[in-house]
């Protein structure tokens, strides 16, 4: 919990002074060329873990944390942890990561958008793609809140959606 708090500080400080490469730069401008195209599965995949992050950070905003006695929380956070896991070892170059950031952007309607996706991208691989969700899937399947690592991951999560303050 602790590595995942570092990691979430250091996206923080980077997206306050605006570290943002030149990811959003060849993001850009692919999408009019990907709106002519075949959707991939990574922009299926990136907006769905947009749309995720969306819902996960109005219910932040709304009680001020990551309720995880709310079934639907544990659900988009599953959706988010194996979406982002598809990209976790893909080149920031490639075409399926910038057609992931591309999703994310368009299934958080801008939530994530030119100025922070890097920072986000850079936050969620690093904490969130090593997190093992069996005991959410469980919590999901049988419709409870009984989550060993709930604390955890809540944490996690929450620090993640600061950054849209």
């Amino acid at each position: 919990m602790k590595t995942w708090s570092k990691v979430i500080a250091c996206v923080a400080v980077a997206l306050v002074f605006g570290a943002c490469g030149s990811l959003l730069s060849s993001v850009s401008s692919s999408v009019s060329s990907s709106a002519s195209s075949a959707v991939s599965a990574s922009y299926t995949a990136g907006q769905s873990s947009g749309t995720a992050l969306k819902a996960l950070y109005a219910q932040y905003q709304a009680d001020g944390k990551v309720d995880m006695a709310n079934v639907q929380n544990l659900v988009n956070i599953v959706s988010l942890v194996n979406n982002v896991k598809t990209v976790k070892d893909a080149e920031k170059s490639s075409g399926a990561y910038t057609d992931f950031v591309q999703g994310m952007v368009s299934g958080s309607s801008n939530l994530v958008n030119e100025v922070n996706a890097e920072t986000v991208m850079n936050g969620l691989t690093s904490a969130l793609s090593s997190v093992d969700t069996s005991k959410i899937d469980t919590a999901v399947e049988k419709g409870t809140s009984a989550v060993q690592s709930a604390s955890a991951i809540a944490t996690s999560v929450s620090e993640i959606l600061s950054l849209f303050k």
